[in-house]
């Protein structure tokens, strides 16, 4: 079991250019049962939300799950 927290995310949806992107991808692209929180997500959509609009936001909350092919765990 994998759990991503945001900073893995940032990077690699806002900084292209950090010196750890690609091993940042990497990571992404091997990691098996891979995990993060709803807390980590809306953290990341809060930090994106200073570069990207409503809908590129919106993009990224329904289909994230899908994109790093990752659970999110809602805590009850």
């Amino acid at each position: 079991m994998n759990f991503i927290d945001t900073d893995i995310f940032v990077i690699d949806k806002l900084f292209p250019n950090d010196d750890r992107y690609e091993n940042n991808k990497a990571f992404l692209n091997k990691a098996e049962e891979k995990f993060t929180s709803i807390f980590n997500l809306f953290e990341l959509l809060g930090i994106a939300s200073f570069n990207l609009n409503e809908v590129e936001l919106m993009k990224i909350f329904k289909g994230f799950g899908e994109t790093y092919d990752l659970k999110i765990l809602v805590f009850v």
